[in-house]
């Protein structure tokens, strides 16, 4: 047990964001619960939120049902924390939701649709503001990822392989290769090539 009167906002917001984690991993486990429909979600949120689309961030609003001390301390804050894989989640009436998903149903009044998620243009997990945010096909996301740290050259889709450099991309669950070179600047150049060529406005080049 933990006296919530004795933290500070930090503290609360690191102890809301284990109860979230916890949250979203029984939800995902449970079959029973029925999930909100789009409108109902929205309307949840316009109950209890606000959303800054400049900024990305959600912050609580004064409600006449919640208990004066929690307006005191929460009304006008920000809403949610950075989980362990560095997206802000937040909890809507004890159900955990990541706020780049809810920025989409707030701007487009609908979710991504199933098969598709959201991206994070600029990589910045944190960054929900609206222009950092695209709805896109799981390949497509995939496309915009950081280096792996299994890395051997530095750089993205280049790996060294017995002396030399071998670039490839992976596109629709399937690796295309690019050629194996003896300079890491004609690799770096060939996956450029190919992720331009595959993946077009999601290619990440390096």
């Amino acid at each position: 047990m933990f006296d919530i009167s004795q933290m500070s906002d930090d503290e609360v917001r690191q102890r809301l964001c284990e109860v979230e984690s916890i949250l979203a991993e029984y939800q995902e486990r449970s079959t029973k619960t029925r999930a909100l429909t789009d409108e109902e979600l929205i309307d949840l949120m316009l109950d209890e939120l606000t959303y800054d689309h400049r900024t990305g961030v959600f912050r609580w609003k004064w409600s006449s049902k919640k208990p004066r001390g929690w307006n005191t301390r929460w009304a006008g804050k920000k809403a949610g924390c950075r989980n362990e894989l560095g997206y802000i989640t937040l909890t809507v009436r004890g159900t955990a939701y990541q706020a780049h998903v809810l920025a989409v149903l707030w701007m487009t009044r609908k979710r991504p649709p199933p098969g598709f998620v959201v991206d994070h243009v600029n990589g910045n997990r944190a960054d929900n503001s609206w222009d950092s945010l695209r709805v896109c096909e799981k390949h497509e996301n995939a496309a915009n990822t950081k280096l792996k740290k299994n890395n051997t050259s530095g750089h993205r889709g280049v790996n060294l392989h017995h002396g030399k450099y071998q670039a490839k991309i992976k596109f629709r669950g399937q690796y295309i290769h690019g050629g194996t070179y003896t300079t890491l600047e004609e690799a770096v150049f060939a996956y450029n090539i190919l992720q331009d060529a595959w993946h077009g406005d999601f290619a990440r080049t390096t």
